[in-house]
């Protein structure tokens, strides 16, 4: 009995985590929505157009902000030390988009892929760091943050 209540156990918190990371992409979209929704925006005005990557500045961050409040009420649920949880997030943010820019430049100039590709790729890979630091950082219960 003691055996099956374990697998049980391992069973729901493993299905918990492919909840979790399922609603993290799906809330990743709706970031990546917002992002190009403000930078096209943006564009529309004249100071914008010619400051285009200070567009694209202020829309990721608009998509990180949408990403950090969906994630912290709707997915993990965590919304204690909402400060130290959102530096962590937009830092995590940060190096996801460094990553994915080594990702693609390294299969593109290196591997000689097709760049649309070379992103797909980044994009799998960038998601699935950030979210096992999302989720084991960011988000992390604050008791296991005491005991480190």
């Amino acid at each position: 009995m003691f055996c099956g209540s374990l697998i049980v156990a391992a069973f729901t918190r493993y299905t918990s985590q492919i909840r979790k990371f399922i609603l993290y992409c799906v809330i990743g979209v709706c970031g990546v929505a917002i992002d190009a929704g403000v930078f096209f925006l943006l564009l529309c005005f004249p100071f914008w157009e010619r400051f285009y990557l200070l567009a694209n500045a202020v829309s990721v961050v608009c998509g990180i902000i949408n990403n950090f409040l969906l994630n912290a009420f709707f997915n993990f649920r965590k919304t204690d030390n909402l400060r130290q949880r959102f530096l962590c997030f937009f830092l995590t943010g940060l190096l996801g988009m460094a990553l994915g820019t080594v990702i693609i430049y390294g299969l593109v100039d290196f591997f000689s892929l097709n760049v649309a590709f070379a992103k797909l790729i980044s994009i799998f890979i960038v998601t699935i760091v950030q979210f096992l630091l999302n989720c084991f950082v960011s988000f992390r219960d604050i008791s296991e943050k005491a005991s480190l």
